[in-house]
């Protein structure tokens, strides 16, 4: 999956296809397909360009795949609607405190969010849940996941996908101050986060909630049927040329 977000305005609308051809025609030079494209909408500033990508993709035969922490506009759930994109929503902690530290100043508390997937679903739009970031240093002690577990399920979303990471330094501020974040000097990082994902898949199943039940975390049992495949041309890749 081919993960592209909007910039607040660094890329318009109006040059949206451009930037697509150029990202996906460089990663297909080799022969690959890339039939499903994911789209972060970190920002209220980012939806206009992003229902723009839509257009875009649905026209060359991708799947659609936003990744949400904000709310989306009235005009782009009508376009993901139109073509069965699916939407997974950002979650990190039921806190706002954290869920701000770990996903930026403008993401959603957990509750609108899961009130939003109502309102989605209720549009057609398919729904999941992006579990996430789990950050070494904070979610280890699993308490801080249970109650988000918890929340969804009540919301009644089934399906999640789990990414973790460790906690950056702007993070470990907001979190704790002048402390510090537990450690574990006898476990490497990367086997503390695996640990971590590991309990986190566990808890979720003892949930109700599936992880990736597809096999990976694009959501793919939810989406519509794959579209028919357009190759990016050579005039997108060279408009002036055209």
């Amino acid at each position: 999956m081919l993960a592209l977000a909007g910039r607040g305005g660094s890329i318009s609308p109006r040059a949206i296809g451009f930037s697509l051809a150029s990202q996906l025609g460089e990663l297909e030079a080799g022969g690959q397909r890339w039939p499903v494209v994911g789209l972060a909408a970190r920002r209220a500033a980012d939806l206009e360009a992003l229902e723009a990508a839509v257009g875009w993709l649905s026209a060359h035969g991708r799947r659609v795949l936003v990744n949400a922490r904000v709310r989306l506009s009235a005009s782009l759930v009508a376009a993901l609607t139109e073509i069965g994109a699916t939407v997974q929503l950002e979650l990190a902690s039921v806190h706002n405190r954290v869920q701000q530290a770990l996903l930026g100043e403008e993401a959603l508390p957990v509750v609108r969010l899961l009130l939003h997937a109502q309102e989605l679903r209720a549009r057609g739009v398919a729904v999941g849940v992006r579990l996430g970031p789990l950050t070494v240093g904070w979610h280890e002690q699993i308490e801080p996941v249970r109650p988000l577990l918890r929340h969804i399920a009540a919301a009644d979303l089934r399906c999640v996908s789990v990414w973790s990471r460790a906690l950056r330094p702007q993070e470990k501020q907001a979190l704790f101050g002048d402390g510090h974040p537990p450690e574990a000097e006898w476990l490497t990082p990367q086997l503390r986060q695996r640990m971590l994902e590991a309990t986190v898949v566990r808890e979720a199943a003892a949930a109700g909630l599936a992880v990736d039940p597809c096999g990976c975390s694009a959501a793919c049992h939810l989406a519509a049927p794959l579209p028919a495949y357009v190759p990016v041309a050579a005039p997108e890749l060279f408009p002036c040329a055209s």
